[in-house]
C-alpha cells in the first residue's frame, strides 16, 4: 500500500473493512447517480439547461448546477485515487449542493418547498455523509499505519 495514500483498491483488496466497503459503495453510487440525473439534464435539455427549467435560475446557479455534471464523477475518480481527496471533495460537492439547492428552493418557493424526494435524499446523503466521513478516514488511517 502507498505510504502518501490510501485507495479504493487498497480497500477492496483488505480482506477486512467490511463495514468500510459497503460505505464506500454508498458514497460511489450516490454520485453516479448524481452523475446520472445532471447528464440526462445536459441530454434532455442541452447545455446549461436549469434555466429552460425553471425561469427563477440565475446564470450562476444555472452553471454551478450544469459544473457538478463533471464534478460529480470527478469526486468519484478522486475517491478511487486517493481517498482523504475523495473524501474532501465529496464534502465540498455535497455541502455545497445542498446548501445552494435549499436556498434556491426556499427563496423562490417558500419555506416548505424542500420537502421532495430530491431534496430530502440530498439532505440524508449529507447527513450520512458527516456521520461517516470521520470512521472512514481513521480507518483508511489505521490500515496505512499498519501497511507502512
Amino acid at each position: 500500500m502507498n505510504k502518501r495514500r490510501v485507495s479504493v483498491k487498497d480497500i477492496f483488496t483488505v480482506k477486512k473493512s467490511y463495514v468500510l466497503k459497503i460505505l464506500l459503495i454508498i458514497y460511489l453510487l450516490s454520485f453516479l447517480g448524481a452523475t446520472y440525473n445532471h447528464a440526462m439534464d445536459l441530454i434532455k435539455y442541452g447545455l446549461f439547461p436549469y434555466q429552460r427549467l425553471n425561469s427563477n435560475v440565475p446564470v450562476w446557479l444555472n452553471i454551478y448546477w450544469t459544473l457538478l455534471t463533471f464534478f460529480d464523477p470527478l469526486a468519484i475518480i478522486f475517491l478511487l485515487y486517493s481517498l482523504n481527496m475523495g473524501l474532501v471533495l465529496y464534502g465540498v460537492v455535497i455541502v455545497s449542493d445542498v446548501l445552494i439547492n435549499y436556498w434556491f428552493m426556499i427563496s423562490t418557493k417558500g419555506l416548505f418547498s424542500w420537502i421532495n424526494f430530491g431534496q430530502i435524499s440530498q439532505l440524508l446523503f449529507l447527513v450520512f455523509y458527516l456521520a461517516t466521513v470521520r470512521l472512514i478516514y481513521k480507518e483508511t488511517q489505521k490500515m496505512q499505519r499498519e501497511n507502512q
